[in-house]
């Protein structure tokens, strides 16, 4: 009876020894730092912009210096905005990190914004936002038998895609006989997400008494800079007539088009200046 005793009391000691060892070998990496998630900073985040489609990439790397592979390891991904308006909710498993293996990842976040425009979230376009980039990485390890999860927050600022636009002092012109322009000034400063690709800018000029289209006219613009030119916007003689002695307040229509995208309308005011004046 006492040897049965004595050798259970060793099968528990064995046991308790085992798992003490597990425990530690378990705990170990992480207080030690062989365990780690490198996260990229803002200037890693490479954002592109394709057909209406914005995609940003985030460089992710595991570093995997425990003394057990880590397993079954999913990552998932959020985006919100600062009013919590949720862009992006993915998932992603990344299998299995063997030990000793520093393992990474880039993570493509994909905002449609077609999608956006209309679900209602217009502000993404012309406004300036803060987004919160979150990633939670889940796994297994220790032969399976503990689960590990945690959580990572990135804090990132969006300039809007359309970061400003206006205009200058309008001018008349009459360039050949019988030909009578309005010339209006403008720029527009677009995301550098842009640059290399071009989109059109239009602007009707309407009497903001009467509704009545006085002058439209389209240019051809470049994106992902401040880009500036000069609209000619025919008119008739009449019209030439009448504002070089009054002074007028215009309703300008302004429609820009963006590759991928459906035109975007927006409305403001333009006040003309006589340039003879009594």
């Amino acid at each position: 009876m006492g040897l049965k005793y004595r050798a259970l009391r060793i099968c528990i000691s064995i046991v308790n020894i085992i798992i003490a060892l597990l425990v530690i070998t378990s705990i170990w990496p992480f207080a030690t730092g062989d365990f780690s998630v490198d996260l990229p900073e803002e200037s890693e985040i490479d954002w592109s912009y394709v057909g209406g489609v914005i995609t940003l990439s985030a460089p992710v790397s595991i570093n995997n210096g425990g003394f057990y592979s880590i397993d079954d390891v999913v990552v998932r991904s959020t985006v919100t905005n600062s009013t919590q308006y949720e862009l992006i909710n993915s998932t992603e498993s990344w299998g299995r990190i063997p030990v000793g293996v520093r393992f990474s990842e880039t993570i493509d976040f994909s905002i449609d914004l077609e999608d956006l425009l209309s679900a209602g979230a217009y502000w993404m376009i012309f406004n300036p936002d803060f987004f919160e980039i979150n990633i939670r990485i889940s796994c297994r390890y220790t032969l399976g038998l503990i689960g590990f999860s945690a959580d990572y927050s990135m804090p990132y600022s969006w300039d809007g895609l359309i970061r400003d636009f206006g205009f200058g002092q309008p001018e008349l012109a009459n360039p050949s006989p019988g030909n009578f322009e309005i010339r209006q000034p403008y720029w527009i400063w677009t995301n550098s997400i842009l640059s290399g690709l071009g989109g059109d800018f239009t602007l009707e000029l309407r009497d903001e008494s009467t509704g009545n289209l006085t002058a439209s006219s389209t240019d051809h613009i470049s994106l992902g800079m401040n880009y500036s030119d000069t609209l000619a916007l025919t008119i008739a003689q009449v019209d030439y007539l009448y504002l070089l002695t009054n002074n007028e307040t215009f309703e300008a229509t302004i429609i820009i088009e963006l590759p991928g995208l459906p035109p975007m309308q927006e409305i403001r005011q333009v006040n003309w200046v006589a340039p003879i004046y009594w």
